[in-house]
């Protein structure tokens, strides 16, 4: 005590302030142990000390590494990147305790994914939006126009689309995947802006192209488990993102204004009709302190891109499966057969009567899924499950490849079999309907679901109904072989392939160009 008494005053602060850091450390390194001596961190691989599971984390199809990790740590494990918690949930168990059930606590995005989407320029999107007043508002007046008593307002125009879907097919474009884009943009943007088919071009196709690109690099494995390689120079190895930051931007704004520049284009010309556009414009006083306009193109833009997006993923899946799986095709063929009849295309009203081709519909979304491992989920609060520490901050992410792929819930999930779905002739509610883990889970639930999936039905409906779906050939006759691959990214594609539209009759052919014609 002398030897203090003796310092003089700037030595005796500095000491103080040494022996307070000091303690300080100290203290929160009790804290830690005492709460990992009270819940430790789900189980999972054993990382390399202070870097963690960085040499772990995958960059092709992480799902299905996170998957096979779950026979040995489990159906909840959890990966550490620099400090980072990162939780994967490889059962709809889990997912529906956190995400549902809990879902104050995991209803927000994590920093990563926020302060991403906002350097991309995407921030007006409700996918990426953080959970707070102006994502509730985006959300409440989305779902208005989404939710499943309004959706039927949106069938004649689904139906009409789906036809103009079937005369590009006849008429011998054979890039499916542009034309199925082409199709379901001309979709999306007749209902929600009023834009007629024939204003819908390449230009929209290529523009979902550019931001499916942009998103599924930004938003990798190793950009969200180590955020700051965003921050690389240029020059630095993993810099990339700074030599297209600015390009990714101008896409970014431009997928934003288009959708709107062109509805406003109709309007001039006088030729506008109801749309949820026109019902967002209307609803809006003039004391709203929000931009309205802003408001408005955010909701248009992410209906056009996550709509048209997400679907065209699952329908190219659908025909991969049909040149796969040609008995599946056949089958389907029958039942529209017996029920629609050869005078006519499929419509809605006969849904309720052909619970194959729902189920084809079904095992389409369990089969290939457009987000394997969903949105990632941020845990806002300190929680505690089946006696694991899941910590504030942490990421989650539901392993819907894993899920949909369980052999406990699916036997055989490689198979593409709707049989699968179908007990005694009906549709089995007994069995976990995909569409239940495949749209999200929680608050984050996808709200155009009821959308997408009458636009799957009316679609598969109409092509298994007026072509058979075969492989295609090369130019000496020989069939080329078709491979279903995924690939990586936040939204997996189907690895492209050929295939050809062949009218199974020449009744066929004529009912597609008269119905088409009559429009």
């Amino acid at each position: 005590m002398s030897f203090i008494r003796s310092m003089p005053a700037r030595g005796l602060l500095e000491a103080m302030f040494v022996l307070l850091t000091i303690g300080a450390i100290f203290a929160t390194f009790l804290s830690r142990r005492r709460v990992r001596a009270r819940a430790p961190l789900p189980p999972g691989p054993p990382g390399i000390p202070f870097v963690g599971n960085v040499l772990d984390v995958p960059h092709l199809q992480p799902w299905v590494a996170s998957w096979n990790l779950s026979s040995q740590y489990g159906d909840v494990i959890s990966f550490s990147t620099l400090g980072q918690t990162t939780i994967v949930l490889n059962s709809v168990a889990a997912a529906s305790d956190l995400l549902g059930k809990r879902s104050s606590k995991y209803s927000s995005r994590p920093g990563p994914v926020v302060s991403i989407s906002q350097i991309l320029g995407l921030d007006w999107s409700l996918a990426f939006m953080p959970y707070d007043n102006h994502w509730r508002r985006v959300r409440r007046l989305f779902w208005q126009h989404f939710h499943p008593n309004v959706v039927g307002q949106w069938q004649a125009s689904q139906a009409l689309e789906s036809r103009r879907f079937l005369r590009c097919l006849i008429d011998g474009q054979a890039d499916i995947e542009y034309t199925t884009k082409l199709s379901l943009s001309r979709s999306l943007l007749s209902m929600a802006c009023g834009v007629p088919a024939e204003e819908v071009g390449s230009s929209f196709v290529e523009l979902l192209n550019d931001v499916e690109v942009n998103v599924s690099e930004a938003f990798s494995p190793a950009v969200l488990a180590l955020p700051w390689l965003r921050r690389l120079p240029a020059w630095c190895p993993g810099g990339y993102w700074q030599r297209k930051l600015e390009g990714w931007k101008l896409i970014a704004q431009r997928a934003l204004e288009l959708p709107f520049g062109a509805a406003r284009n109709v309007k001039n010309g006088g030729d506008a009709k109801p749309t949820i556009l026109s019902n967002l414009s209307g609803t809006q006083g003039e004391n709203e302190q929000e931009n309205t306009t802003t408001l408005t193109k955010s909701i248009t833009a992410t209906a056009f891109l996550a709509g048209t997006d997400t679907t065209a993923v699952t329908l190219l899946g659908f025909v991969c499966a049909m040149l796969l799986y040609p008995e599946v095709q056949k089958r389907a063929q029958e039942e529209l057969d017996a029920v629609v009849g050869p005078n006519r295309l499929p419509q809605f009203t006969d849904r309720a009567s052909l619970p194959y081709v729902n189920a084809v519909v079904k095992e389409g979304l369990r089969w290939h899924n457009v987000a394997p491992l969903g949105i990632p989920h941020n845990c806002s609060a300190e929680d505690e499950y089946r006696g694991w520490r899941i910590p504030k901050g942490a990421t989650v992410m539901v392993n819907v490849w894993g899920i949909m792929h369980d052999p406990e819930h699916y036997l055989n999930p490689e198979v593409f079999d709707p049989g699968r779905f179908l007990k005694d002739g009906k549709l089995n509610e007994d069995i976990l309907d995909p569409a239940t883990v495949m749209f999200g889970s929680g608050r984050r639930i996808c709200p155009g679901r009821h959308f997408a999936d009458n636009s799957l039905f009316i679609n598969i409906a109409s092509l298994l109904h007026v072509f058979d779906i075969k492989p295609a050939v090369d130019e000496r006759g020989a069939t080329i072989p078709v491979k279903y691959s995924m690939t990586s990214g936040l939204v997996s594609m189907v690895e492209p392939f050929e295939c050809s539209f062949q009218p199974r009759s020449t009744a066929a052919e004529a009912l597609i160009r008269d119905e088409f014609d009559d429009e």
